[in-house]
This record gives C-alpha cells, structure tokens and sequence, in this order.
C-alpha cells in the first residue's frame, strides 16, 4: 500500500485540483491522510468534503510542513509514503512508476519524479501555496522565541512573470527502469478532458525540480529548474535527494532516518528540511532514485532569483535552516574542504541581515539558543553514519551531479540543455 500525506495551510485555491488527480491515479492500493495547520481561507470546507474518504487531522495552530508531515506518517500504514504539497498535481501513473522503480532498486529508500512547472498565474490570479507562517504568528503578533520578527508580514506575493512558458506535451519515451514497460501518450494523462496537459496551458514543459543537488558553499538548489524540458533528463539516475514537494520513501528508510522519533526535523518548522533530510539519508549510505516517468506539475515561487521578493518568513526560516542543517550533518573535515565557498557565502548572509534587514539577525542567533538540541541530533546522526565525507564530498559540485543506474559511475550533469 502507498499513503499520501498531505499537509495543508490556507491551500483552498489548489485542492480542488490536487484530490482530483489523486483519485484518478491508476495506482489502486492507497491511503490519504491530511493534517491541516489552522487554516483560515477556505481550506476546511474542502476538506469537510474529503472527510468521507480520507482521514483528516485539524491541528488548532499552525506547527509546521515538517510537524505536519510527521503527523501524517505516524498515522500512515503504507509500506510507501509519498509526502506531497497540495500545489502539486500528478500525472495518473505517477504513483505506479515510483512503485515499479522502487522495487527493481531495493538500495534506494527515497524516490522522486520529473516535476515541471504548474504555471497557476495563466488562467486565474494565485494567491498562495503550502508556504506556513510560525506557531502564534498571525495578523498583529509576533514570533514569540524571535521577538526581532516584524509585526503583521504581508501577504505572499505572486510569482512573477511566467509567460515564456508553454504547454506541457503528453508523450516521453519509457526508459527501462528494471522492466520492460511501455505506454503511449494517454499515460500522462489525468483525470478529465479538462485536466490533461494539451488541453490545460497552465501545465507547462518547464522544468521544476528532477531531484535536488549541493553546490561547494553548501547550498541546495533543484536540479534542472527553469530548463526546458527537452528530454535531458530522461534517464533514470541517482540524485542527492528529493525535492520535498513529491518524495516517494520506502518505510524502512522513514524507520531508519528517524531521530528521536522525528522523520523531517521539526525544529526547521518548513524550508529545507527535505535537504536536511537527503543528507542524513546520504550519510547513512541510502541512495535516492530519480524516475524520470513519474511526471507531476507544481506550483513554485520560492526560487533563487526571487528571493528578494519573498515574504520575510521564508527568508528568515531559510536562513536559519542553512545553518541548523549544517551543524547537524557537516563534518569540520568537510567544512574545511569547502570552506573558501561557505564563508563566502555565509559572509554574504550575515552581511545581509546586519545591513540590509536586520529583521533576519534573530535567524542567526535562534541557532545559537538551539545549540543543545542540535548537538544532540548531530550526536544522534555522526554514530548512525556509514558513509564517509571523503565518498560525500563528490556530491558538493556547483555542477549538478548524478550518478548512472546501470553502471553505478559518477557523472556531472550540465545545467544546460
């Protein structure tokens, strides 16, 4: 069985959407369960709606994508757990391409698709995603542990600019995941007329993520996004991690992973804690499988170059999360290796709050309050690692990197088509 967890927070604009393509997934042998952080738009009509087939849980305050998640999976009986953002829609044979991949490759605990670009902006206004705001954080209060958080955030804004995007095609060629598999181009194809991608502009060919990958100043960035999708990246390969939009885990691999009885930190509360996670999987010898057939489109904002522009909480949970990972996962070996690009890049950070926002300098020092709790998940995860930072060290490229299937060698990948 396969179980779909879902974490939702003022979602109601993509939920509609997100079941329907869940319930014409041609995968049979399923379970939804949905946590709800307090939402306030809509959400809950939707999911009152819902209740007569999946399991709903109402947190009465917002705690976070990761505490989310963890309620979600301690509540799932799967022997998969496909962890998915409402803002995502699955092609039908999504579900059954991770499944057959999954058990041809038993070393790989973590599994992710091809993700392209939901472009929700082409028909209809977007007014927000799965992005969370922090426990007490509501119109006229502040982030009670940082009270250095601004009263009242705005509102997240759109996305931008999308209108070198085009529709997405409806056919690639099966690749031999362990089987030989064939299928034509109704494969990609979910739900009603409406909803398949010739038909539907919104689902465009643009890339959003094949697996996420490490730069040398210890960044985490989606591989291939903003390509276009030319069939560059049909093979399929192994990848640091999965982006944490649609991440396909075998149940073991949730087991072994765990920390205190916590599968995604729930100290990051939301943002990178899916690279958080691929590190901890890398250390302890797990491999992440990308399946290129498994197609999904999702609704991104937080990107690299619209930073900037992002509501201060994103910026302030990324930030503090750079460093919260980092001291969990990084060896003084490694951080020496990489060490002229990480201060490069920390100094860019700590210089940009100390001038230009100083409202992000409780993200620094929120990492200094942690600092017992972090040394021991740091002690918890260095005991349980089986693989050396010296075999790590390849991963940290500023050219994504891959490593073939077939033959098991390394390989750089262009970032170019």
């Amino acid at each position: 069985m396969v179980s779909i967890t879902i974490v939702t927070w003022n979602s109601a604009q993509h939920l509609g959407e997100c079941f329907a393509a869940i319930e014409h997934l041609d995968y049979r042998d399923l379970e939804v369960i949905i946590v709800d952080n307090a939402s306030t738009d809509g959400t809950h009509a939707i999911l009152q709606t819902a209740e007569a087939k999946w399991p709903v849980i109402y947190n009465t305050e917002n705690v976070g994508f990761a505490e989310g998640q963890n309620q979600a999976i301690r509540a799932s009986q799967g022997e998969w757990v496909l962890c998915l953002n409402p803002d995502v829609v699955l092609s039908s044979n999504f579900v059954t391409q991770l499944v057959w991949a999954g058990e041809a490759h038993p070393e790989a605990g973590s599994l992710c698709g091809k993700l392209l670009r939901w472009d929700s902006e082409t028909h209809g206004s977007y007014q927000g995603t799965t992005s969370v705001v922090p426990k007490g954080l509501q119109k006229d209060e502040g982030f009670s542990p940082c009270t250095n958080l601004p009263q009242g955030l705005k509102a997240i804004s759109s996305i931008g600019d999308t209108a070198e995007l085009k529709p997405c095609p409806d056919t690639k060629p099966m690749g031999d995941m362990g089987r030989d598999l064939h299928f034509d181009a109704a494969a990609l194809r979910v739900g009603p007329p409406e909803m398949n991608p010739e038909a539907d502009p919104r689902r465009t060919n643009i890339i959003d993520s094949t697996g996420i990958f490490f730069t040398r100043n210890m960044r985490h960035l989606d591989r291939g996004a903003e390509e276009v999708d030319r069939g560059q990246y049909d093979r399929p390969q192994y990848v640091f991690g999965a982006t944490g939009a649609a991440a396909f885990f075998r149940r073991k691999f949730i087991d072994d992973l765990s920390i205190e009885g916590e599968f995604f930190d729930e100290e990051f509360f939301a943002f990178r804690e899916d690279a958080d996670l691929a590190w901890r999987a890398q250390l302890m010898g797990w491999k992440c499988l990308y399946a290129p057939h498994a197609v999904a489109w999702h609704v991104r904002r937080v990107t690299p170059e619209r930073r900037r522009n992002l509501p201060l909480l994103i910026n302030w949970h990324s930030i503090k999360n750079r460093f919260l990972m980092r001291g969990k996962n990084a060896s003084g070996w490694l951080c020496r290796r990489l060490f002229f690009p990480v201060l490069w890049r920390d100094l860019m950070i700590v210089g940009y709050a100390a001038l230009r926002d100083r409202r992000l300098w409780s993200a620094l020092t929120y990492c200094w309050h942690v600092r017992k709790d972090t040394r021991r998940k740091r002690a918890i995860v260095q005991s349980r690692r089986r693989v050396s930072d010296r075999d790590l060290l390849w991963w940290f490229s500023d050219t994504p990197r891959a490593m073939e299937v077939a033959s098991g060698k390394q390989s750089a990948l262009s970032s170019q088509p």
